[in-house]
């Protein structure tokens, strides 16, 4: 687990811990909330990181089932619930104390669990049949809204900016961007959607204003979508890449960000 100060030309480490890290190859692997940073590690559970002092980050607490639910590949926070999945089943934590090990109170089991995203009260669970939508009112009883169902996408990567989600994903073997109106808690409503023929899957998503970034496996590509008319996104360009990429975009709108196996680079958009 590393700290950078990005203040400078340069991007320096301040601070370090050997003992920590994420899950390899995972969606959202980490999240950061106030002075904690909250990890999923794969078979070795979940563990929640103390940044207040960026030169010494240090572990507050863990949740270790031994693996015996799988990989934690996928984390996301609203208030103080922690939402993980472990490749099948889709977990709430409580983390009120970060010093106290998380507390599982919410399972739902069997769904085939895999990236999350949670604001709000509102859980956000790519599943075996599409995107659930959970209510975390009463965290030890997450209850289903409704469902966005796989024939809309198959989720890979998500986004919530303001009321829409964003997705990445696919859809009959082809990929698929699609951004969702989720303002309604009993419905959705699709806003917009872009397929790439040729590309499998869209492995990774950044959002940013009017640009997002879609990485493309099959054509092994970064896509620059315009989407200043959400109802029918533009692709604008492409940037070739050897495989999967990870992506994202700079505050002010100006810079991707890409890292693939072992490199990484910034392209300017």
């Amino acid at each position: 687990f590393n700290v950078f100060n990005i203040n400078s030309s340069s991007l320096t480490r301040v601070g370090q811990n050997l003992n920590l890290y994420a899950a390899y190859n995972a969606r959202e692997k980490m999240l950061i909330s106030g002075n904690q940073a909250f990890v999923a590690c794969g078979s070795y559970g979940l563990q929640i990181v103390n940044i207040s002092n960026p030169a010494n980050p240090s572990q507050s607490s863990s949740f270790n089932d031994l693996g015996l639910s799988g990989n934690y590949g996928s984390v996301g926070v609203t208030g103080d619930l922690l939402c993980a999945s472990d490749g099948n089943n889709f977990k709430v934590f409580d983390v009120s104390q970060p010093s106290k090990p998380p507390t599982l109170v919410g399972p739902v089991n069997g769904i085939g669990a895999g990236v999350i995203v949670a604001a709000s009260g509102i859980a956000y669970v790519g599943a075996n049949d599409g995107i659930r939508l959970y209510s975390l009112a009463t965290p030890s009883a997450p209850q289903l809204k409704y469902t966005i169902p796989s024939s809309v996408v198959s989720p890979y990567e998500m986004q919530l900016v303001g009321t829409t989600l964003y997705v990445s994903g696919m859809i009959s073997g082809t990929a698929r961007f699609v951004a969702i109106d989720v303002s309604n808690p009993s419905t959705y409503s699709v806003r917009g959607t872009k397929d790439f023929t040729g590309s499998f899957n869209g492995w990774s998503l950044a959002v940013n204003g009017n640009k997002a970034l879609v990485g493309l496996t099959g054509t092994n590509r970064i896509s620059i979508l315009d989407i200043s008319n959400i109802n029918s996104p533009v692709e604008r360009g492409s940037i070739a890449v050897s495989g999967y990429s990870h992506v994202r975009i700079s505050p002010d709108g100006n810079y991707a960000y890409s890292v693939e196996y072992g490199t990484s680079s910034f392209i300017h958009v």
